[in-house]
């Protein structure tokens, strides 16, 4: 991945990360010419190979308390990670994993102005209703505060 040096890098980074290091288990630096060195880093193992699930949602944001990331950890079990790095993306750290086994695919991610992440996913249990979790910063986000939309309360994901 080629990332040019400018305020984006940080991004690109850790959608570098997201991507590749996922699914490598092994460490490497992209690098040219022009180019910033973007060392890659092996987040987990044993993962599905679409643990970013790229599509039109976004998976990665960042605020004042970090950069964070969701990541699916394996195939049709649900199973997602919402990790954080307060480092510019050098070292991550899980900050919850779920254990809900009707989540579909890797869930959206936004924070706020207050540097709260908020997560919405789908639930295959009962199409049209999702999942929407609130981790506060006020609590270093420590806590998943979720509430379950039903199908005319919210749109599935």
């Amino acid at each position: 991945m080629r990332c040019p040096s400018s305020s984006r890098t940080r991004l690109c980074v850790a959608s570098a990360i997201a991507c590749v290091a996922a699914i490598s288990h092994s460490q490497a630096v992209i690098s040219g010419p022009g180019l910033t060195d973007i060392p890659l880093k092996l987040m987990d193992v044993n993962v599905t190979f679409y643990a970013t699930f790229q599509s039109h949602s976004q998976k990665i944001v960042q605020n004042t308390n970090g950069i964070f990331m969701t990541t699916q950890r394996h195939t049709n079990t649900g199973e997602w990670r919402l990790w954080r790095s307060v480092n510019g993306g050098l070292t991550w750290s899980p900050v919850y994993t779920s254990n809900n086994p009707f989540a579909a695919a890797v869930p959206a991610l936004e924070t706020d102005e207050n540097n709260n992440i908020y997560i919405l996913h789908g639930d295959l249990s009962s199409p049209g209703s999702s999942y929407f979790y609130r981790f506060l910063a006020s609590e270093n986000y420590a806590t998943a505060h979720r509430t379950r939309l039903g199908a005319k309360a919210g749109v599935g994901v």
